[in-house]
């Protein structure tokens, strides 16, 4: 079975995933930003879900830099921008105003304390597919396109003009492959690192800016 969800009249990849995503599945994405405001629309499936599995497809909160001298800086700013992007993202600025940032960041702090293994490559253009799999008990299905990204936007909940053309497969042959593929990848310490602790200390952060107690003191 395949069926397009173009994120306007057809569908939204965000409201599939809430469709057809059962309690204690798998759920895996490869995206280059990470917001809270996207956690928050899939929340109720996330929290229900067995394990979170979550790939910077760009490099984001890691330590070391593989570049040349020259293209240090840039990298730099580039990397701090998707760290911002994770309360801050340009397209869901407005939300600051209209939804509690420190309720949505402690329960997404809490989530991915408990069920998230979240990693990042470590160089820029070495993983490039934007995907989502969900492994289900009784069947899976993979959710593939260009703008697929876990935020509003990239999950469909957007009000700009714009048509994409993703594609969602339950073909079986295919999701094996998808899932040795994603899972090599996220078990090489030479393309990706962990970076769950520099996640967890920045929606902490959110707290601490904003004059809130963390969820906790130290990342364990």
């Amino acid at each position: 079975m395949s069926v397009v969800l173009d994120n306007n009249k057809i569908g939204a990849v965000g409201e599939y995933v809430k469709e057809n995503t059962k309690d204690g599945s798998v759920i895996t994405i490869s995206s280059p930003i990470f917001t809270i405001y996207a956690f928050e629309e899939l929340r109720k499936v996330l929290e229900k879900s067995g394990k979170f599995k979550f790939l910077f497809n760009e490099p984001t909160f890691i330590k070391r830099i593989i570049a040349n001298d020259k293209e240090v800086k840039e990298f730099e700013l580039q990397m701090h921008q998707r760290e911002r992007n994770v309360s801050e993202f340009n397209l869901e600025i407005g939300l600051k105003n209209n939804l509690d940032q420190n309720q949505i960041a402690s329960k997404c702090y809490t989530f991915i304390k408990e069920k998230g293994e979240i990693k990042s490559v470590v160089k820029s253009g070495s993983v490039t597919p934007r995907n989502i799999l969900v492994e289900n008990k009784d069947g899976s299905y993979l959710i593939q396109g260009n703008n697929v990204a876990f935020s509003k936007d990239g999950l469909g909940y957007t009000n700009q003009i714009r048509f994409d053309f993703n594609t969602v497969s339950d073909d079986q042959q295919m999701i094996e492959q998808y899932h040795a593929f994603i899972n090599q990848i996220f078990n090489n310490e030479d393309i990706v690192t962990d970076v769950k602790d520099e996640l967890l200390k920045h929606l902490s952060n959110l707290y601490e800016y904003n004059g809130w107690a963390s969820p906790s003191n130290t990342v364990k």
